[in-house]
């Protein structure tokens, strides 16, 4: 049996000029988010309930709102109250039955309240608004196309990047959440959408419909959605782990028998989550078929999901996993900030190896992560414009590669340092402390640290607050014959790749290789730059590998081919052929 393999390392060391300047960087970073997590405190609201009401008008792409917030005042002295909301005009705020006094600036509303609040009292006001929401980005903002119109709850390009703040006043931030209720006026022959349950569907005198819709746990304003549009509704029930599950898909009526394929496999993905992380916390499972180009949006229990991608095939069937995985990391737990988000899409992305670990098979999953290590490795660093710390992650990255693609390598290999069931276990208790919450990334180790009874620190400095990579490769192999027994002696060295750090007490595997194919695993610690290994063998080794199972995403990549006689294979990324 011929075994040939395919090892590259990329190595290149940081120059003093790079480190000096990351030094200034990472100082002054810090002082920016000192700042903006000061801003943040400062809001003297805890927003507890908002009602919305939204009209839509096709012809002009408008809407008119009327947004009661129910609040909890912190504020100690007397001080007017602030909302979020930029590119519309409030006509009136309402207090009981008094109207108030406002002011308004590009991207807030700011009231005056009489009578008086103290500190700790509930109060509610209602916001009157109307006008055509921003021009929205290429990812982000309120949407009107033909007889659509919807809203995607984050930007990824204006900063901050919750995008609630263009259709209804809010407190627009990661941390605020509160309950929801939706009121949807929409024209004949168009359904308004909107997440949780829909309570009610109402004839108005005009012809037009009410569709009322409430939510019953609490999220931030960046997974409150809305869709508009010509949907039929595929209804379902699946059995969860706690509860029977409702699902609902709204879809175009031509695409019905489609997305009934495209969603053949929901059931195993929902069965397969909730056994790694915990019960399905939601009220229900919700997809809306939106005119979107390109990805997809996890809003609470209402999805919004690109028409192209219902095409009766599995072709996108990794977006809507991903989504799907999001009802756990990111809208269960939110990130505590957007420098944290890779708590929310580096674990989602890693959900969709997960999904096809348990659809596709080992070898699929491993080659699943082959190619984001592959991308991580060459593209990553010329995508995000530099070498970047998991967290705290630069706002105008967030939504980059090295939050989703280093993301999910970074909890690959954590799981495999910690093992699936502490790994797991970790992870479920994660979700159920900070349930319906904010956490950072800090808590995150903490809570993890606490499961698996071990100190994380050394494994969150190296992998997630430093930047870069660690190479790690055999320097020499030597054997020595006893009897029956070969003595073999490894030299493995490692070196940091854009960063100073040195991995200490990483498990890692080695794998030998006999000449008929045989082979034995054996385990070391790495916590040395170079250090000598002594293994005794029951064979004389032909290859040596380690990480054969890549267990670690390193500055390396590594392919296993068992090749056929006659038969072309072709080795990426260095486009290396060969028969």
């Amino acid at each position: 049996m011929l075994f040939i393999l395919f090892t590259k390392n990329f190595l290149m060391k940081p120059s003093p000029t790079y480190n000096f300047l990351r030094l200034r960087f990472v100082l002054l970073f810090a002082y920016v988010l000192s700042s903006y997590a000061s801003l943040l405190q400062a809001q003297p609201l805890d927003v507890l309930y908002y009602k919305v009401y939204l009209k839509p008008n096709f012809s002009d792409s408008s809407i008119q709102g009327i947004c009661t917030i129910q609040f909890r005042y912190l504020q100690p002295k007397q001080a007017p109250i602030q909302f979020d909301l930029e590119g519309l005009k409030a006509t009136k705020v309402v207090m009981g039955n008094k109207k108030q006094v406002f002011k308004e600036s590009k991207k807030f509303i700011q009231i005056t309240l009489s009578p008086k609040l103290s500190y700790g009292d509930t109060g509610e006001v209602t916001i009157y608004y109307y006008g055509k929401p921003l021009a929205p980005s290429p990812f982000g903002g309120f949407y009107f196309k033909e007889n659509e119109a919807y809203n995607l709850g984050v930007s990824l390009e204006q900063i901050p990047h919750n995008f609630g703040r263009v259709w209804f006043p809010c407190i627009d931030n990661f941390t605020d959440k509160a309950l929801y209720e939706f009121l949807l006026e929409a024209p004949p022959g168009i359904t308004g959408i909107a997440n949780g349950t829909l309570q009610l569907q109402k004839k108005l005198p005009n012809g037009n419909t009410i569709f009322h819709w409430t939510l019953s746990n609490p999220i931030p304003t960046y997974l409150a959605s809305v869709a508009f549009g010509n949907y039929i509704c595929i209804n379902d029930t699946l059995q969860g782990i706690q509860k029977k599950i409702p699902v609902s898909l709204y879809v175009k009526p031509e695409a019905k028998l489609k997305a009934q394929a495209s969603f053949q496999n929901l059931e195993i993905a929902l069965k397969y989550f909730e056994e790694l992380f915990g019960p399905y916390p939601w009220e229900k499972i919700g997809y809306v078929s939106v005119a979107m180009e390109g990805g997809a949006m996890e809003h609470a229990t209402n999805i919004a999901y690109p028409h192209h991608c219902i095409d009766g095939t599995n072709k996108c069937e990794r977006l809507w996993v991903h989504e799907l995985s999001h009802s756990w990391f990111g809208n269960l737990v939110t990130c505590a900030s957007a420098e944290d988000m890779w708590l929310n899409e580096g674990f989602a992305r890693y959900c969709e190896a997960l999904f096809f670990e348990k659809t596709q098979g080992k070898n699929f999953f491993l080659n699943y992560i082959q190619k984001i290590h592959e991308k991580v490795i060459t593209q990553t660093h010329i995508i995000d414009n530099g070498y970047f710390a998991l967290s705290p992650i630069p706002l105008d990255i967030t939504y980059g590669s090295t939050v989703y693609d280093k993301g999910a390598l970074v909890a690959h290999t954590l799981r495999n340092y910690l093992g699936d069931s502490l790994f797991f276990g970790g992870l479920r208790l994660y979700f159920d402390r900070y349930k319906f919450r904010s956490a950072s990334t800090k808590e995150f180790e903490q809570v993890l640290s606490e499961y698996c009874q071990c100190n994380l620190f050394e494994f969150f400095r190296e992998w997630v607050y430093t930047p870069g990579f660690y190479s790690i490769h055999i320097d020499s192999l030597s054997t020595l014959k006893h009897k029956n027994i070969y003595e073999v002696k490894l030299w493995v060295s490692q070196e940091s790749i854009h960063n100073a750090e040195i991995l200490d007490n990483l498990p890692l595997k080695v794998r030998f290789w006999a000449a008929t194919g045989e082979y034995v695993d054996k385990t070391f610690d790495i916590n040395e730059a170079r250090k000598p290994l002594i293994f005794y063998l029951p064979f004389l080794p032909l290859y040596v590998m380690l990480d054969p199972e890549q267990e670690v995403c390193d500055y390396t990549l590594s392919q296993i081919i068992i090749p056929e006689r006659n038969q072309k294979y072709k080795l990426d990324p260095l486009g290396i052929s060969f028969t």
